[in-house]
């Protein structure tokens, strides 16, 4: 499959998206992304990028823990 992307008006957006109802699943599928979904998209292939070139840095599960209970610390002293 191919993938294209269309911006429409939306006067015509019901009757597209009506007419792209009548394809199968096997011939067509409509792929939604918002700007959440491309802002998530580039974060995680920067985030994948530094493990790739080992500049990640990773926790135990205690470590994790650890530094989540200090940052509710931290939050809760602000309140």
């Amino acid at each position: 499959m191919q993938t294209i992307t269309l911006l429409i008006d939306s006067s015509i957006y019901d009757r597209l998206m009506s007419m792209l109802g009548t394809f199968g699943k096997d011939e067509l599928e409509v792929v939604t992304t918002d700007d959440r979904f491309e802002a998530d998209k580039r974060y995680l292939a920067s985030e994948l990028e530094k493990i790739d070139q080992g500049k990640a840095r990773f926790y135990t599960i205690e470590e994790a823990e650890e530094r989540l209970e200090a940052l509710y610390r931290k939050h809760e002293a602000r309140s």
